[in-house]
C-alpha cells in the first residue's frame, strides 16, 4: 500500500473521531514509521480482558492461565499472546483493542490499516476525553505509550510524537 493510501486511511480515522490528523499521523510514525505490519511482544503487559465479555482480567505472571477466555476458532494461548502484542500502523495493544471493542476471532487484523487505525484512533479518543482537560496533548499521549499522562517514559514518547506533528 502506498504511503498516500496509508496517510488517507490514518485521515479518516482521525476525522471519524475528531482527532487531528497531524496527532494521528505523528502517532503512527513514532509508533510503526507507517508500517501496517509492525507487531511487538510485550510479555510483561498484564492488562488483559475477556474476548468474550470484554470485562478487564487479573492475570499475573508471565504465563497464560490453563484456560485464557477467547472467541471459537482462536485458542486461548493465542489471544493471550496476541493481547500483550501491540499490532499494526498505531502500535494497538491486542487487550486494548478488546477493551474498546474489537471482536474479530484473530488480533492480527489490526495490522489491516484502516483496521488499526480504526481501533488507535477510539482509543486515543479515549484518553482524550479523559486526560486532555487536566494535562493536555502531552498527558494523552503519555497515556497512549505508557498508560498514564504522567508516566516518565510517556512524557518521552509525547515529545517525540510532538516533534513529528505537522
Amino acid at each position: 500500500m502506498s504511503g498516500d493510501a496509508i496517510l488517507a486511511i490514518l485521515d479518516a480515522a482521525a476525522g471519524e473521531f475528531g482527532l487531528p490528523s497531524n496527532v494521528v499521523v505523528a502517532v503512527a510514525k513514532v509508533e510503526s514509521g507507517l508500517n501496517s505490519y509492525a507487531i511487538r511482544f510485550e510479555p510483561q503487559y498484564r492488562w488483559l480482558v475477556d474476548a468474550r465479555d470484554l470485562r478487564p482480567l487479573s492475570t499475573p505472571g508471565a504465563s497464560p492461565p490453563q484456560s485464557f477466555p477467547s472467541l471459537r476458532g482462536c485458542s486461548g494461548l493465542t489471544e493471550w499472546a496476541a493481547q500483550k502484542t501491540s499490532w499494526g500502523l498505531m502500535q494497538v495493544m491486542g487487550a486494548v483493542a478488546r477493551e474498546r471493542g474489537f471482536q474479530g476471532v484473530f488480533l492480527s487484523e489490526l495490522c489491516v490499516p484502516a483496521v488499526g487505525a480504526h481501533y488507535g484512533c477510539k482509543h486515543l479518543r479515549h484518553l482524550h476525553a479523559r486526560f486532555f482537560d487536566r494535562h493536555g496533548w502531552a498527558g494523552v499521549l503519555a497515556a497512549y505509550n505508557a498508560g498514564s499522562p504522567t508516566a516518565d517514559a510517556g512524557r518521552a514518547y509525547a515529545r517525540k510524537v510532538q516533534e513529528r506533528m505537522q
